[in-house]
């Protein structure tokens, strides 16, 4: 990693910045949730110095279901959730091995 600080910071605008496609009368992830949480993911890219803690924060992750109002698409979301785990694991300690 060259410039770890801008990598962070680069991860983060592309958490605040991401888009899903809504659904609407079928199963999807409450809005409010998810951007909460992605709020909570970039603020934690900003100021949590240890991937692990990050990945595990994603991991861990639950959002409501809805179905009779707008959600976001439940596959989209959880695919870029786990490409950010993904990443995480590139930055962290590969003694830990916190995330298997």
């Amino acid at each position: 990693m060259s410039n770890p600080t801008q990598e962070r910071t680069d991860l983060a605008n592309k958490v605040i910045n991401s888009r899903f496609a809504t659904t609407k009368f079928k199963a999807g992830y409450d809005l409010n949730d998810v951007d909460d949480f992605l709020d909570t993911v970039a603020r934690q890219l900003r100021d949590e110095p240890r991937a692990e803690v990050i990945a595990k924060t994603i991991k861990n992750a639950a959002f409501r279901q809805t179905k009779w109002r707008d959600g976001y698409n439940s596959e989209q979301v959880d695919r870029f959730l786990d490409e950010l785990v993904k990443t995480l694991r590139t930055w962290q300690d590969p003694d830990l091995n916190l995330l298997a």
